[in-house]
């Protein structure tokens, strides 16, 4: 989805901030590097999804709900 429909996806439902979403997933996966955030659509609601390369270079995939802005999953 491009930048512009994540932007009113996220205005029209009131969800968190993309931004907000990427602080909390660095917050559960400290001393990662952020490469990408999504909003991807999930069954009948939405996801934010945080790819981040830790230390080892492996990426983890970090799911937060833009309802509340917290993690729901690490993989």
């Amino acid at each position: 989805m491009s930048p512009k429909e994540m932007g009113e996806i996220v205005a029209a439902n009131k969800f968190v901030a993309p931004t907000t979403a990427v602080i909390t997933a660095r917050k559960k996966v400290p001393n990662a590097d952020v490469v990408r955030a999504d909003l991807c659509k999930q069954e009948n609601s939405f996801i934010y999804v945080i790819v981040a390369l830790n230390k080892e270079g492996r990426a983890m995939h970090v799911l937060v709900s833009p309802e509340s802005g917290k993690v729901t999953a690490t993989k």
